[in-house]
């Protein structure tokens, strides 16, 4: 039996995650990067208690997918992130929300004398946005 990726994580903590992931993409997006059936994905979100083997795979992707503790961000997780949040504006307005959002990042990481992630340009880039 193979060993877990991750260390252990509490499940509704993996089932929220999941749920944020499937609002800002499908569950059938989520469910192929999880690496099991949407149906059954449907089921872990109702609450379900998956199988070992398939919890291994929630929480593989839960590390996986930049939300496991020291785990790094990807630009695709971002970019599902910030879409989530500002899905509920009015379209015109989504855009430039989404930019007020990377420039105050940006502007926190600078500001501590953080370095900026690499997903934060590539963020911009891919939206449009100067990096």
């Amino acid at each position: 039996m193979d060993e877990p990726k991750y260390p252990p994580v509490p499940l509704d903590r993996v089932r929220r995650t999941v749920a944020i992931q499937v609002q800002a993409t499908s569950l059938r997006h989520v469910a192929r990067r999880i690496g099991m059936s949407p149906t059954g994905l449907e089921k872990f979100l109702r609450g379900a208690e998956p199988y070992s083997g398939i919890r291994r795979k929630l929480v593989d992707w839960w590390g996986r997918e930049g939300i496991g503790a020291g785990a790094e961000v990807s630009t695709d997780l971002a970019d599902d992130a910030l879409t989530a949040l500002v899905r509920d504006l009015p379209a015109p307005q989504r855009r430039a929300a989404m930019l007020e959002m990377l420039e105050v990042l940006r502007g926190a990481h600078e500001m501590d004398g953080v370095p900026v992630p690499p997903w934060l340009g590539e963020l911009a880039q891919r939206h449009g946005f100067q990096a």
